[in-house]
């Protein structure tokens, strides 16, 4: 039976016998880049700007506090900056906050205050503390339990790519718990989720797939209608979990783009992407483009859809079967990559590409 995950590193643990329960709430996220400290901006001119008022710096200074890896920290000290910031409304001290009640660190555990904090920063639009709270609505934990509540809030979560919250949804539809059941709906989350490098959203998909074979032959059909080259439906379908290797190799492939991609691989058409994959920066970003089954049928689809040198594919495993994936393009952010698979829609036609860091496909690629 599928389970309710809670988030990226913490996953949920069978709780009740009919549900999925979590077990640990949420777990600390790092600052964003844009949070990062500088290297001048040290603890005294952080508290300086704190003491002052400013709510950025409290932020901060709180999260340098929550880093158990560095010297000087203090799980007390890092609620108190917190609090400070997230009583001014900083969303990110608010989802951090009760992050640490949850956890239990610097504070006595509290679920009903991780909640009232995931709340306020969920209000917000803040996906984890939309995708913890919506947990902690599945179970009843610190909350009454309220399963339309928490698919509400996982799919605001899911909406925002948080590949966990698409996978609980799917669970609900999956299992019919306080939403009506809906196999086809379930398969469709466990598909976005798994597109999106969730392995065990993909597991359940071909579980679903290969006990209701007439659903998947309608997707199958509605792709074909809409455009989608086979090869493509099945990348998008039938791979759930290949779905998210692919995503990353393609932004291996990507790389030897010719379309403005920073890196070049080099190399001819249908070229295997995973003996050049480790030159590239694994920060960098790559747009998937389709996965199968058979290297043959994905040879001939970069032959026919790309010119020489502009897209390669690489190879993975996923339960004892070896996909092939088809990438294009390695960008240095998120949002380049995702101009350059707009691009590439537009110009394939029925292709859904979708964006993947590279350091993932790094890892799942066939040396």
């Amino acid at each position: 039976m599928p389970e309710i995950h809670r988030s990226r590193a913490c996953p949920l643990h069978a709780l009740r016998a009919a549900i999925l329960a979590l077990s640990a709430i949420a777990c600390m996220v790092s600052p964003s880049r844009a949070d990062t400290i500088a290297p001048e901006e040290d603890v005294t001119v952080l508290l300086r700007r704190a003491e002052g008022g400013d709510a950025r710096a409290a932020f901060l200074l709180g999260m340098r506090y929550a880093r158990a890896d560095e010297p000087g920290g203090d799980d007390a000290e890092a609620v108190r900056w917190l609090r400070q910031a997230a009583e001014q409304g900083l969303a990110e001290a608010q989802y951090n906050l009760g992050v640490m009640y949850a956890n239990g660190r610097g504070v006595a555990r509290d679920s009903r205050e991780a909640a009232r904090w995931y709340r306020e920063a969920a209000e917000q639009g803040v996906a984890k503390a939309q995708f913890n709270l919506g947990a902690q609505y599945a179970v009843g934990d610190g909350v009454p339990r309220d399963g339309k509540r928490a698919a509400m809030l996982f799919e605001q979560a899911a909406l925002q790519d948080i590949a966990e919250a698409a996978y609980n949804l799917g669970v609900l539809y999956d299992l019919g718990r306080d939403v009506e059941a809906d196999v086809r709906t379930a398969m469709q989350w466990y598909a976005h989720a798994a597109e999106r490098g969730y392995h065990p959203a993909a597991s359940r998909l071909a579980a679903l797939r290969a006990a209701n074979p007439s659903l998947a032959s309608d997707d199958a059909e509605r792709a074909q209608r809409e455009g989608a080259t086979p090869e493509a439906r099945e990348s998008a379908v039938v791979e759930d979990a290949p779905a998210a290797a692919e995503s990353e190799a393609r932004a291996a492939a990507g790389s030897a783009s010719s379309r403005g991609s920073p890196a070049s691989a080099g190399g001819g058409q249908g070229r295997s992407a995973s003996a050049w994959l480790a030159r590239f920066e694994p920060d960098h970003y790559t747009v998937q483009v389709l996965s199968h089954t058979e290297e043959a049928s994905v040879q001939r689809y970069v032959e026919d859809n790309f010119e020489d040198g502009e897209a390669g594919y690489f190879a993975f495993e996923l339960e004892g079967r070896t996909w092939y994936t088809v990438v294009y393009g390695a960008y240095p952010s998120h949002a380049e990559a995702s101009a350059a698979g707009a691009r590439l829609a537009e110009r394939l036609g029925g292709v859904q590409p979708w964006v993947r860091r590279l350091a993932v496909i790094q890892a799942a690629a066939i040396r």
